[in-house]
């Protein structure tokens, strides 16, 4: 979690824990819905960080840029095969 510099990390946990006291019991279903929330939004941001990469990497190789529709099907590891496919055609370029 980020922390507001101003307030300060403590402060900021006790202010959460006034506003949420009660803390799901480990391995209860809110628990684990919470975790499968966090995991989730995790993926989302990384697809997200890879389509950037992609657009980015197509920008210097002035090549047309592909968009949400045509990126947001596609799965992590493909986005990341892209990606790695995108690096290889910049560093193949003649000087």
């Amino acid at each position: 979690m980020s922390v507001n510099p101003i307030l300060g990390e403590e402060k900021m946990s006790e202010l959460a824990t006034e506003f949420w006291p009660v803390q799901p019991e480990p391995g209860s279903v809110a628990d684990q819905l919470i975790k499968k929330g966090g995991a989730r939004g995790e993926a989302r941001g990384q697809a997200r960080e890879k389509r950037n990469t992609i657009r980015i990497l197509q920008s210097i190789l002035s090549i047309p840029q592909s968009t949400d529709q045509e990126l947001s099907d596609k799965k992590l590891e493909e986005l990341q095969l892209m990606i790695e496919q995108l690096q290889r055609m910049i560093m193949n370029q003649p000087s």
